[in-house]
């Protein structure tokens, strides 16, 4: 299995895509390049935000009619793969219609789904998912062996870093480097200096049961 395109199932509130989504899409533009988010409702009131955050397209199964998000999608993306115009990899946030679109998506495609994912690797021609163990002291990488579409259930704001840095203007990082370079030149300042031991030979020392110490004030 190659990583050539990637899907996402894009999450929007107010007008707006959610901060998961954006996350998403911060990751696979570093991972594939061909990077589609899937939606519903109206594909054109996001479709410029999303292209702004790496979307190569947005597609819509539309207007759900109260309806649940996870049969919709997950019945279309279903209908993709077998067409053979499907993605290589899909990614869901861990939220309530992720987890259902990703359980629905894994029968439909008799595939399993790798969960708790806070990152994504590439290791040649597929891709890893990393999951953390022991309470977060350990993480370890789990992938897919065969050829069927790779589902990941991805934690949200644990690519929040990459967002930020995606939204930070030109100039962020230079001012960041002004900012830390007198506090470098403090800190080197600081750690030159000689630390300076205490003169013990001029304090009057009082001896009682074996224990030596500086003679009190106001003491004969």
């Amino acid at each position: 299995m190659g990583i050539s395109t990637i899907w996402i199932y894009g999450e929007a509130a107010n007008g707006s895509a959610s901060s998961t989504t954006l996350e998403l899409l911060a990751k696979a533009r570093e991972l594939a390049g061909t990077v589609e988010v899937i939606i519903h409702g109206d594909a054109a009131a996001l479709a410029t935000e999303l292209g702004a955050h790496g979307a190569t397209s947005v597609q819509s199964v539309g207007d759900l009619a109260g309806g649940l998000a996870g049969p919709r999608i997950a019945s279309a993306i279903a209908g993709a793969v077998a067409a053979g115009t499907g993605p290589d990899v899909v990614l869901c946030a861990t939220t309530y219609d992720g987890r259902d679109i990703a359980g629905r998506l894994s029968a439909k495609l008799d595939a399993p789904v790798i969960t708790n994912v806070v990152d994504l690797v590439a290791d040649g021609d597929r891709l890893l998912g990393v999951e953390p163990v022991f309470g977060g002291v350990v993480n370890v990488t789990t992938g897919f062996t065969g050829d069927s579409t790779a589902i990941f259930l991805v934690r949200p704001k644990s690519l929040k870093h990459l967002l930020r840095a995606a939204q930070q203007p030109p100039w962020a990082l230079w001012r960041r480097a002004t900012l830390a370079i007198p506090a470098l030149r403090w800190l080197k300042i600081v750690l030159s200096k000689k630390p300076v031991a205490p003169n013990l030979t001029k304090q009057p020392l009082l001896f009682r049961a074996g224990v030596a110490s500086a003679k009190p004030k106001n003491t004969k």
